[in-house]
């Protein structure tokens, strides 16, 4: 769960609120439409290009949608993000947010106008569902479904 103690550091009182009350809607909304990540039933892998992540050119972000980023970025064991400018520290703030049991890398920023001072990132939990043995793969997740023939998810082995 994402480490929410800085939403004190918002001086705007409105502002605060406002994100407080969001990231509750988005929690309960993200609740229905996302399965819950597990230790060791399910691997929930992402990926999100949020364009131009804070190159400045549409402006810089201010401290309320990285908490929303960071409840979204919270429901998965890992997240590749396309378009991360060459800055890091929009990265590093969503670290912070996601609290220590997580980690980011990225690759190196592709110059030249193709491109375009972008790099890729990834986030990832130390969840154990990550870890695997030297030699070993993981496990196909199950989703919980009881292997009824009705599973709405196709990774299941229920539905194949």
């Amino acid at each position: 769960m994402p480490y929410y103690a800085g939403l004190k550091r918002i001086k705007d009182a409105v502002v605060r609120r406002r994100t407080i009350e969001g990231v509750q809607r988005l929690r309960a909304a993200l609740l229905e439409a996302i399965p819950t990540r597990t230790a060791t039933d399910t691997l929930l892998l992402a990926t999100w290009n949020i364009r131009e992540f804070d190159a400045g050119k549409y402006g810089y972000r201010a401290d309320e949608p990285y908490y929303y980023i960071a409840e979204i970025l919270s429901r998965f064991d890992l997240i590749a993000i396309q378009e991360v400018r060459d800055g890091l520290y929009p990265l590093q703030y969503l670290r912070r947010l996601l609290g220590d049991d997580w980690s980011f890398l990225v690759t190196d920023v592709t110059l030249g106008a193709s491109g375009n001072a972008e790099r890729m990132g990834a986030f990832a939990t130390e969840a154990p569902a990550l870890r695997t043995q030297p030699g070993s793969a993981p496990s196909a997740p199950r989703c919980g479904c009881a292997e009824s023939a009705s599973c709405p998810y196709p990774s299941c082995p229920s539905s194949s």
